[in-house]
């Protein structure tokens, strides 16, 4: 005799690492396989990034940085707040002024001196206030299986910020700063990871040509931009990009 239960529903609730076995087999792919969602919790504290020095350039090699004010956004930054650098070294800032040159540009100031130059640039620098804390987005959570679980070898998949704009977006990341998610195979692929132990990055690599299709290909930072035609003619722009 054959017995059927039709639900037009049903939920069902695992503790962390559980799995769902049929015939002895993992329905999930494995011990410890799991896909959990995490309710938002709002951050405190912010962040902004500078691109460029108050001349437009990235090196320089120094104890201070000047830049100008409205590359913050409108925010303000204090000494105790920290500074991240290119390369991944962080400070503690102890001289903040943003009133110079008629309060249109900022001046920070930390102890000891950061590696820089044309050749190693400082900039993107990152000032961070020092009660930031990100906030938890609405989290999917992807891992393998359970030999992988301890290494933070997983995805996780959120959805955008509060903004209008962000809520449009769906995001693919690793689990921490130090996990890089890579997208296609180890010979060809676009990677990503956060500033964690390293500096954050953003790689593509391909075993032929990279092509971009009926379409132009636009490199922006900040507000410096430069547009590649299919033509292989490179036009103006609004300003010249710096590598």
């Amino acid at each position: 005799m054959t017995c059927m239960l039709t639900l037009a529903q049903v939920v069902l609730e695992l503790p962390s690492g559980g799995d769902i076995t049929l015939g002895g087999q993992s329905v999930l792919g494995g011990g410890g396989a799991e896909l959990v969602g995490d309710g938002y919790v709002a951050g405190t504290g912010y962040k902004r990034t500078v691109y460029t020095n108050l001349n437009g350039y990235q090196g320089g090699e120094s104890t201070s940085v000047l830049f100008n004010k409205a590359d913050l956004l409108g925010e303000t930054f204090a000494i105790g707040d920290t500074i991240t650098f290119r390369n991944g070294e962080v400070r503690t800032i102890t001289s903040y002024d943003d009133t110079y040159n008629e309060n249109t540009q900022v001046a920070v100031g930390w102890d000891t001196n950061v590696e820089g130059g044309d050749l190693n640039p400082r900039y993107p620098i990152t000032l961070t206030t020092s009660n930031y804390v990100a906030e938890t987005k609405l989290t999917a959570r992807i891992k393998p299986d359970s030999m992988l679980v301890g290494s933070g070898q997983y995805m996780e998949v959120y959805a955008g910020g509060p903004t209008v704009l962000e809520q449009k977006h769906i995001h693919m990341a690793g689990a921490n700063a130090d996990t890089e998610l890579f997208l296609g195979t180890d010979n060809n692929f676009v990677s990503a990871k956060e500033a964690g132990l390293s500096p954050a990055r953003v790689n593509l690599k391909s075993e032929n040509d990279i092509t971009v299709t009926d379409t132009n290909l636009r490199m922006t930072r900040g507000s410096t931009w430069v547009n590649v035609y299919g033509d292989g003619q490179n036009r103006d722009c609004v300003t010249m990009l710096e590598i």
